[in-house]
C-alpha cells in the first residue's frame, strides 16, 4: 500500500507530470492539458449566429402579462401547414428606445404537410423582459412575414 502510494506521488513531477514527455495528454498536442482547457472560445472570438427559421407567415395574437419581475410576452402565429415547430420570438435590436421588437421565427417542417384546420396550425412563442428592459418602454411588437402587431404599456 505504501510503495502505491509513494509510486502515484512520483506521477506527479518528472517525465509523467504535466509537462513531461511520458504524459498521454501531451501525446499528440505538445500542450498540457491545463493549457488546452483555459478557454472553450474559439481564437477569433464567437462567430455571429444567422437566423435561419423564416418569419411565421401570420400573427394572430399577442398579450403582454405583468409579474412581480417583468413582463411576459406571448404570441400565436398562424402557419400556412401543420408540421412547423421550434418557435422563439427573437429581440431585434432597434435605435429607438421606446420600442422593443421582436421577430416571431418558426422552423418549417420536414417534408410536405397537411393544411389542416386553422386550430390544428397554430403555434405559441414568449419572451420574458425584466422591469430593467421594460422601463421607458412605450411599445412591443411582434413580426411576421405578412402583418405586424402591437400592444402599447
Amino acid at each position: 500500500m505504501i510503495g502505491l502510494v509513494l509510486s502515484l506521488s512520483a506521477c506527479s513531477g518528472g517525465s509523467f507530470g504535466s509537462g513531461g514527455r511520458l504524459n498521454p495528454l501531451n501525446w499528440f498536442g505538445g500542450n498540457s492539458g491545463a493549457e488546452r482547457r483555459a478557454s472553450l472560445e474559439p481564437r477569433r472570438g464567437r462567430a455571429a449566429t444567422r437566423e435561419y427559421r423564416p418569419l411565421a407567415d401570420q400573427i394572430t395574437d399577442l398579450t403582454v402579462e405583468r409579474t412581480p419581475t417583468g413582463v411576459i410576452i406571448t404570441a400565436t402565429a398562424l402557419p400556412p401547414t401543420q408540421g412547423w415547430f421550434n418557435a422563439e420570438l427573437v429581440r431585434v435590436q432597434q435605435d429607438s428606445t421606446d420600442e422593443a421588437v421582436f421577430e416571431f421565427r418558426v422552423e418549417p417542417p420536414l417534408g410536405a404537410k397537411p393544411v389542416g384546420p386553422a386550430r390544428s396550425r397554430e403555434i405559441t412563442a414568449g419572451a420574458f423582459l425584466s422591469d430593467q428592459d421594460v422601463a421607458g418602454l412605450g411599445t412591443i411588437r411582434v413580426i411576421g412575414a405578412r402583418n405586424t402587431q402591437s400592444a402599447r404599456r
